[in-house]
């Protein structure tokens, strides 16, 4: 008999949890999401990460006129459960929640709304450079780190990646 331990695992979209899950569109094999309802849903990464330095990029496919997205981290134990109370960094998402938010670029912080960086739309880039060794993550768009490059500085725990749509936006992931 052989004991099957593999070391060379990818994560997708983790159809299973529960972030009104009834308004998600899923497809190329759970690495693109899907929103047409006027409600919040979320999806987050299929494996959560507590040490190390982590690389995710976020593809806007498209973001309609009324459209909203939200791409970041938070404690897998925090991921909501089925209702709709917004997008990864409201605290519904646990107390290690971080997000950049498409409008505005604000980022929010366990709840807490600032201004960060740049607003994105169709056809941006947005990418999270997590660093679990020194607590701390940066969001880029189309390469340019945010914020002039100022690292937020995290909680240290376990994290999942997380992208939350509203209304008419579709969204590739690429772990």
């Amino acid at each position: 008999q052989t004991t099957d331990t593999p070391t060379n695992n990818f994560a997708t979209g983790n159809v299973l949890a529960p972030h009104n899950s009834s308004n998600r569109i899923m497809s190329e094999g759970n690495l693109k999401i899907a929103n047409s309802a006027g409600t919040w849903a979320s999806i987050p990464s299929s494996i959560a990460v507590s040490s190390g330095k982590w690389y995710v990029e976020y593809k806007m496919d498209s973001i309609g006129g009324s459209g909203l997205c939200a791409v970041g981290i938070c404690e897998p134990q925090g991921f909501p459960v089925d209702n709709d109370n917004g997008s990864v960094g409201n605290t519904t998402y646990g107390t290690a929640t971080y997000g950049y938010y498409n409008p505005n670029g604000y980022k929010y912080v366990n709840g807490t709304a600032s201004s960060y960086g740049d607003s994105f739309a169709t056809n941006d880039i947005i990418s999270i450079a997590l660093n679990l060794d020194d607590n701390e993550v940066i969001f880029y768009k189309n390469g340019t780190a945010q914020d002039s490059g100022t690292a937020i500085s995290i909680t240290d725990t376990e994290y999942v990646f997380v992208v939350s749509n509203y209304n008419g936006v579709t969204v590739s992931q690429n772990f």
